[in-house]
């Protein structure tokens, strides 16, 4: 059996625990993941985590999901082999001025991603930390893939209690940020963070960004308005008295924040980041939207 030095070669490396190596012709990127001093460990010295991670990529095969190539192991060190793409979605696209993301491209790319998730949704996965850094682009083809799933679960019906610390704070949806009694959130969370980088395309900036969970909450409803037992049933027993739902605020006219988004567009945006999970559309119904005529 050959080693890794010996399967894989020319290594460059990306960050501090991604190579990108190459064997024969091929280009591949490599992840090193310790196995030594992490906590949750399995009887096999493997983080849960990665076991998981591992467990659903080798389940999966859809175009938007980066394919794992090989699973190694090197003294203390676990190495994942994934297919190598060139560009990053967030520091290339979101970020980078001199690339510009007409509007055709930008519903071709938010018709990925969402596709991506809906076939995840209908295999019973959770992302859980979808965001565009953990989005990877082929410049060549314009075609997304979604890199990282250390945060993805499985789940089952009736769900299990889940952190509502995971995932990046920018793309938590209501419902985790509350934590109070809403542990058990399923696959609107993962709708919800969709629809953030649908708005982040739209303004190259993220649509949220406060700081903490208050601070992130009072933005989101300073721009789609305060939940009440109207627009969510059972929010005020979720959330109490506590200060996180704050004064009552008016959703603003997303027409107006939006300017350049037609009637389709807008209306998937608004059920995309619908507060309330259960009104939330699936990102089932979501990819037949009208929006996407034409896709």
């Amino acid at each position: 059996m050959l080693t890794l030095r010996e399967k894989y070669y020319d290594f460059d490396q990306i960050s501090s625990k991604v190579f990108k190596c190459r064997r024969d012709d091929q280009f591949f990127t490599m992840k090193i993941v310790s196995i030594l001093n992490e906590e949750n460990q399995a009887n096999n010295g493997v983080p849960y985590w990665i076991i998981r991670e591992i467990s659903i990529l080798k389940e999966l095969d859809h175009i938007n999901i980066v394919r794992l190539i090989d699973v190694m192991t090197d003294g203390p060190d676990l190495f994942l082999v994934f297919e190598y793409l060139d560009n990053e979605f967030q520091a290339d696209f979101l970020k980078n001025p001199k690339m510009f993301m007409y509007p055709q491209m930008k519903k071709e790319f938010l018709y990925q991603i969402l596709n991506t998730v809906a076939y995840l949704h209908a295999r019973k996965i959770l992302l859980r930390d979808l965001r565009p850094e953990n989005i990877l682009v082929n410049v060549r083809t314009q075609v997304l893939k979604i890199a990282l799933f250390g945060a993805a679960r499985t789940f089952e019906a009736p769900l299990e209690a889940y952190s509502s610390s995971v995932g990046c704070l920018s793309y938590r949806s209501p419902e985790v940020l509350f934590q109070f009694g809403c542990e058990k959130y399923s696959t609107p969370n993962d709708v919800w963070a969709v629809g953030c980088i649908f708005g982040e395309m739209l303004l190259h900036r993220p649509l949220f960004s406060g700081p903490s969970d208050v601070e992130l909450l009072d933005e989101i409803f300073t721009l789609l308005g305060t939940p009440t037992e109207e627009t969510w049933p059972g929010v005020t027993s979720i959330c109490g008295t506590c200060a996180l739902m704050g004064p009552p605020q008016q959703p603003k006219d997303l027409a107006k924040e939006f300017p350049m988004l037609n009637p389709d567009g807008l209306d998937l945006l608004s059920k995309m980041l619908c507060l309330c999970p259960n009104y939330r559309i699936s990102a089932e119904d979501a990819v037949k939207h009208p929006y996407f005529k034409g896709v």
